[in-house]
């Protein structure tokens, strides 16, 4: 994997992609190398060899107006690529979001959410391409939607963040309930009990009567 190449193929794709916003909607652009310090992104200049670059990087393209902001980023520890869209510095969404909830309003079937890990520059350069001519095909919709359409978006939004959060949740408690009941049968009660406690209000019938067996026994 050669990091001097990738990087090649997003910093040369994206301006050829993108390149719409500055000529024809007056955008500003800023591009180069980022990292957050205190939750803010800090952008430095690319680097002249991009050779020398250190892995994990992470490359942006930020094009801004005084009310929008759209920004293509590239790399991290996983070599993801996504887009993201704000709108009045208040509502912020990544691009496959916001088209799934664009289905959705149009009473659509969503398409299947493709994969953003991309590993070399040809295939880099093919999804920026894709995803530079289908928001030129949807500005005016992408850049002027209702408020309505926004707060709509921002809860859809939190509905799959909230969801995909109880997802996380439910097995990281399979798994704690799993290890517990063995270290419960290994007569280990200290250690089930300290996996079980976390998850006591959810537990399952049978993992709740182990639980306060667990509880009992150590108390004997």
């Amino acid at each position: 994997m050669d990091t001097k190449e990738l990087l090649t193929g997003f910093f040369e794709q994206t301006p050829a992609s993108f390149g719409f916003l500055q000529e024809h909607h007056n955008f500003d652009v800023v591009s180069g190398m980022a990292r957050y310090e205190r939750g803010r992104m800090i952008i430095t200049p690319t680097p002249k060899d991009l050779g020398s670059v250190k892995f994990p990087f992470y490359a942006t393209f930020r094009y801004e107006t005084a009310r929008r902001m759209i920004e293509i980023n590239y790399g991290d520890i996983d070599f993801s690529l996504d887009c993201h869209i704000t709108y009045d510095q208040k509502y912020r969404f990544s691009y496959e979001d916001l088209t799934h909830f664009f289905s959705l309003k149009d009473n659509r079937s969503p398409a299947a959410k493709a994969s953003q890990l991309f590993t070399n520059e040809t295939d880099i350069r093919q999804a920026i391409r894709k995803t530079g001519l289908t928001i030129e095909k949807n500005l005016e919709r992408l850049l002027n939607p209702p408020t309505k359409f926004l707060e709509q978006a921002l809860q859809y939004q939190r509905e799959v963040l909230n969801r995909n959060i109880y997802q996380t949740y439910k097995q990281d408690m399979q798994a704690a309930c799993s290890e517990a009941s063995q270290s419960f049968r290994e007569g280990n009660y200290k250690r089930a009990i300290m996996l079980y406690r976390p998850y006591r209000d959810h537990l399952s019938p049978e993992d709740f009567r182990i639980f306060s067996l667990a509880l009992m026994r150590l108390d004997d």
